[in-house]
């Protein structure tokens, strides 16, 4: 194999996961989900994001906080004060715009949020980052 194979492109840096933590109140409902291994961020939109959580915890038009916690956390987060005092967290709010529901309704959801409130400088920042790395990995080539 040449020294251009795709083994010889790829850097560890380039595959660092870039990973958050999400945690969610709905202010609709009154709930919570604090957990942070429940809940899965799936796409990011310039004005949104779609993630994935356990079933009922939401409706369409429910309006939610959220709270985007870098990865490893110092120190768990039980509460959204916990989140408030994280390095590098980041605060939004947002409204369920869409919510798919597997037939097997014990099986995760995946919601579509679109933000309300919300810094738009750092959530520019934040979503670049993922789409830089999503760049990187797509411009790997033999």
């Amino acid at each position: 194999m040449s020294n251009s194979s795709l083994t010889n492109l790829i850097k560890i840096e380039d595959l660092q996961n870039l990973h958050h933590a999400v945690i969610l109140k709905n202010d609709t409902s009154g709930t919570s989900l604090i957990d942070t291994q429940s809940i899965e961020i799936m796409e990011f939109f310039m004005k949104g994001v779609a993630l994935r959580l356990p079933p009922n915890h939401c409706a369409e038009n429910h309006n939610l906080g959220l709270y985007f916690l870098p990865l490893p956390l110092e120190k768990k987060v039980t509460t959204f004060e916990d989140a408030e005092k994280v390095t590098g967290a980041f605060h939004v709010l947002g409204k369920i715009k869409e919510i798919f529901r597997p037939e097997n309704n014990r099986l995760n959801w995946t919601i579509v949020v679109e933000l309300t409130q919300y810094h738009v400088e750092d959530w520019e920042a934040l979503v670049s980052l993922y789409i830089d790395k999503q760049d990187q990995i797509t411009d790997l080539k033999p």
